[in-house]
Order: C-alpha cells, then sequence, then structure tokens
C-alpha cells in the first residue's frame, strides 16, 4: 500500500513489527523478504514516488576533505532509490575480499563467501540473469575484449578475467519491478514524504523506542514506533541517522568512518598492439549485457600487496569512426577523417579493419587506452560527520571528509599498469607507455565520477572496530539494525549495489526468521 504523510491520520499508523528507512535497492530488498507474511512492515520514504527537486535539497552537504564528493547529485530521495539511476552491472565479491590481509588495515569480514553466496544467486535471478555466467570459462572468445587479448588465457598469465553482467532497465529499476508487488501489498505501507529527524532511545531496554518523521514543508510530525528498526537509506545517510542520536553515536566509535569508493583513472597508460588489422571472430555475447574487464592475478597481488583493482583496455576513437562506416556505408567522407587514420592505425591497417567491419567481424585495433579503477582502504581519516549547517527541516547537514590517495592505494595503480605491460611484453602482444600524468602522479588528483558510497556504519566483529555485527544489527542497540553498502568492511572492486542487494536479502530472511519463530512461541 502506497499512503502519504496526509494520509497518517487515516490509517492509525503508529506500531509496526518492522520499520524500514529508505525504499533503495537495500530497503526493497529487506521488504521484499518480509512481504506475504504477517509481519506488519512500514517503510519510510523521505520523497515521492518520482525525483523532486525539494527533496533533493535535503541531500546537500558539505565535501570539507582534499577529494570532492557531490552529495547531492550523488543520491536520489524517491521510490526505488539509487535503482533509478545506477548502471545495472553486477559482479560478485571475490572469496579473498572476506579475508584478512596483513597489508590491509581494518580488512576481514565477520561473515565469509559462503554466507552470502546463496543470496547472490537470488539476486541474479532477481535481477535476471545467471549466476554461473559470471564464471565463463570461455571468456577469451565470448567477448570483444577478450578476442583482443586471447593471449591472456596463458596458464600463468599475470591477469585473470573478471566478468560483468547488466540488468535491464526493467530489472534494474526497483520502482518499476516492485511497484505492483507493494502497491497490492496486505502487510507492508511504503509512507512517501517521511524524513527521519531524530531516534528516541528507551535506555531500559536499550533500544529504540520510537522514530520521530517530518513531512518536507516541516508543518507536520509524527512518531513511528516498531519492533525492529532497519537504516537502509545510504552509507551518507545511514551513520547521519545515527549521529542525530549522540545517545546511540557516542557507543559506537567507527560511526561515520572509513568512507570509500572506487576511484577511475582513465588514460594511465597506452598500449600500441602489434596485431592490428586482423580479422576475428564475432564474440557470442552482445557487450550489451555483459563485459570482461581484467585484474592482476590473485597470487601476484597478494605477493605485491595490492589492492583490488580493475584493468580496463579501452579502443581508440579509430574504431568508433569504423563502426559508424559500416553503419552508414554512404557518408564515409563525414564519418572517417583519413588523416587520423594515417596517423594513429596507419592506412592499410585502417583498411583491413573496416573489411573485417563489413563482414561483420571484429579488427584488432592498434590504439588501445588503459584505464584503472582501484578499491579503497579502510581509512578512519576518510569519514561522514554532521557540520553546524542545518538544512530545511532544522537537521544538521552532513560533512564529509574524503581523504586523498594513500601510499597502498598509488602502489596499486602504479602497479597494476605495470603488469598489465609486463603480459603485454610476455605473450608479444604490442608495447605500452605510461601517460605523463601517471608519472608526474597527476592522475591520483583527479575527481572521481563513481560516487559508490560504502563504508561508514562497518560491519565488523565488535564495536572496537565496527558499527553492526554479521547480521547488521547495531552494536549495543538491541532492535536497530543497517542495511546497504555503509555496512562493507571493504569495497571490493565491483559495482556496490549487487552486493547490497544480495546482503538485504540476507538481513531480510533473518528479520523474517527472528519475527516469526517470536510470533510463534
Amino acid at each position: 500500500m502506497f499512503l502519504n504523510f496526509s494520509d497518517i491520520a487515516n490509517n492509525n499508523l503508529k506500531e509496526f513489527d518492522v520499520c524500514i528507512v529508505g525504499s533503495g535497492p537495500a530497503g526493497l530488498s529487506v521488504a521484499r523478504e518480509l512481504n506475504n507474511t504477517n509481519i506488519n512492515v512500514i517503510v519510510l520514504e523521505s520523497g515521492s514516488m518520482e525525483p523532486d527537486a525539494r527533496y533533493s535539497e535535503l541531500n546537500k552537504g558539505i565535501s570539507s576533505g582534499p577529494r570532492d564528493l557531490d552529495t547531492q547529485n550523488s543520491r536520489i530521495r524517491c521510490f526505488g532509490g539509487a535503482s533509478k539511476i545506477w548502471a545495472g552491472v553486477c559482479r560478485p565479491f571475490s572469496e579473498d575480499d572476506f579475508s584478512e590481509k596483513s597489508f590491509v588495515p581494518l580488512s576481514g569480514w565477520p561473515i565469509s563467501f559462503k554466507d552470502i553466496e546463496p543470496y547472490y544467486k537470488d539476486a541474479s535471478k532477481l535481477l535476471g540473469f545467471k549466476y554461473e555466467d559470471f564464471k565463463n570459462r570461455k571468456w577469451h572468445a565470448s567477448y570483444k575484449t577478450g578476442l583482443a587479448f586471447s593471449e591472456f588465457k596463458r596458464k600463468d598469465s599475470l591477469l585473470s578475467p573478471m566478468i560483468f553482467q547488466k540488468a535491464s532497465v526493467k530489472k534494474r529499476d526497483f520502482s518499476i519491478q516492485f511497484k505492483e508487488l507493494f502497491e497490492k501489498s496486505k502487510n507492508i505501507k511504503i509512507l512517501f514524504n517521511a524524513t527521519v529527524v531524530k531516534s528516541i532511545l528507551n535506555y531500559e531496554k536499550n533500544s529504540i523506542s520510537e522514530l520521530q518523521i517530518l513531512d518536507i514543508n516541516a508543518n507536520n510530525s509524527f512518531k513511528i514506533k516498531a519492533k525492529k528498526i532497519v537504516f537502509a537509506a545510504g552509507a551518507l545517510e545511514n551513520p547521519r541517522l545515527l549521529m542525530l542520536n549522540k545517545d546511540i553515536s557516542d557507543r559506537l566509535n567507527f560511526t561515520g568512518k572509513c568512507f570509500m569508493s572506487h576511484p577511475g583513472f582513465p588514460n594511465a597508460s597506452k598500449l600500441i598492439h602489434s596485431k592490428y588489422g586482423e580479422c576475428l571472430s564475432t564474440p557470442q555475447i552482445e557487450s550489451s549485457k555483459s563485459h570482461l574487464l581484467f585484474e592482476t592475478n590473485i597470487k601476484t597481488r597478494f605477493k605485491q600487496s595490492m589492492l583490488r583493482h580493475s584493468i580496463v583496455p579501452v579502443e581508440s576513437s579509430v574504431k568508433r569512426q569504423l563502426s559508424a562506416y559500416k553503419n552508414n556505408i554512404n557518408d564515409f567522407s563525414d564519418l572517417f577523417n583519413i588523416v587520423d587514420v594515417i596517423k594513429n592505425v596507419g592506412f592499410w591497417s585502417a583498411l583491413k579493419s573496416a573489411t573485417c567491419y563489413i563482414t561483420s567481424e571484429e579488427p584488432r585495433i592498434k590504439v588501445w587506452n588503459l584505464s584503472i579503477g582501484i578499491e579503497q582502504s579502510p581509512n578512519i581519516n576518510s569519514f561522514v560527520s554532521l557540520s553546524s549547517d542545518k538544512d530545511q527541516l532544522g537537521v544538521e547537514k552532513l560533512n564529509i571528509h574524503w581523504n586523498s590517495l594513500n601510499d597502498i592505494e598509488k602502489h596499486t595503480i602504479k602497479n597494476a599498469t605495470n603488469i598489465f605491460s609486463r603480459e603485454v611484453g610476455i605473450t608479444d602482444l604490442g608495447k605500452t607507455k605510461l601517460s605523463e600524468d601517471l608519472l608526474s602522479e597527476k592522475l591520483y588528483s583527479r575527481e572521481d565520477p563513481i560516487n559508490h558510497h560504502i563504508g561508514t556504519t562497518r560491519m565488523s566483529t565488535s564495536s572496537a572496530t565496527g558499527v553492526v555485527d554479521k547480521n547488521c544489527k547495531v552494536f549495543n542497540v538491541n532492535n536497530l539494525y543497517i542495511a546497504g553498502s555503509s555496512v562493507f568492511t571493504t569495497s571490493s572492486m565491483v559495482n556496490p549495489t549487487f552486493t547490497i542487494i544480495a546482503l538485504s536479502l540476507r538481513l531480510g530472511k533473518y528479520l523474517k526468521k527472528s519475527l516469526l519463530m517470536k510470533q510463534n512461541l
């Protein structure tokens, strides 16, 4: 059932079994697990059914660190939340992501890959692709990048493939996929225009007794009570919700700490492919649904104390010109700059490549630019706090202090680039050249366009190093849970939403089992 704040008085909304704050991928995944049960659930959405600039104003915060973060436009307040703006790109974490690493401070999750893998499989079905396809053993013949770099298939390769799958718009946008489900739900209510401004702690029960909510105009207030409360408002808003009650945040030393993202660094180096112009078989898989990247293999990565990362060979612009030529052969003169071709790939190679396109085969491209994306190591000097400024509802705004890249992050970028160059040399694929920006370290100061907000309420074995336990329950608060990428202990090097959904399905199942068990007693 969908309701607006103005509907509250007529529906006697006061006490629930579960209150979920946020209707993004995390909140709706938890709610989905609780649907069609005897569990009475309310989901509080600060925004409305569709994006609205008035609610976006509530996202405004201060970016005070060396690296800048757009706190307003990097997230969205409406039904479906971040599922409306993410690209749908998915890959599970690897087994080693959950292990403790001597060279990564604060690493090691309190859960293992086996604990989450069943929920990755559920998330795959939810998003409309096959979990098994992440393990495609014929990647060298299945993907365009795999064809161009099929020599990396060798037994002792320094590089490993990473296969990513992409969900369709209909599947990845939860406001589309789940609209009818929750609109008709008998036990779940979605309440719009309901922003949480404070939580009240019951000291005797050591739990949150109620949440105070306001509408966008700050004219109407209401109190919501629930046996279980789930903060699912994103990795910036979740710590803010905790810090709005100092009695709660003071119990948790790591509230807001260890903010992470996935900084990307384009054009770290350039590859001149020695086998350009050759025609290759057409790949089996369309790149719009699935794509392939590379990473240093785990043995080498551990030996050289490197973080997770992605190595992305990007074709030169000439290939796009040739592709346009294939699609519109009559406009060859407008789509093909002969001077650029002679300069970048050579005239005869260009003609060979054009022939490949005409015959619907893939040409090897001469010029490839190498981009590097990295995970970040947990760093207490990157954090979210409250500022003295207040938003239109009278609530303290966020202050995000995102620190500069540290030594291990810079080390990972340099090593990943050099290891790719070594593999190119070993396989006689061509020559590479490091960019001037990488050599001068100007590359490290580039701003992050990715906006993967991670950490800030991290999962751990105790409150000494984290905010939530292995079941996403907040330490020292009996009825409060957190869902989303804010609970990630480390960030891996894959898009976070797939893991957000898996962990949230896991939390939903845990809450369902717990509440139904109590109902049956």
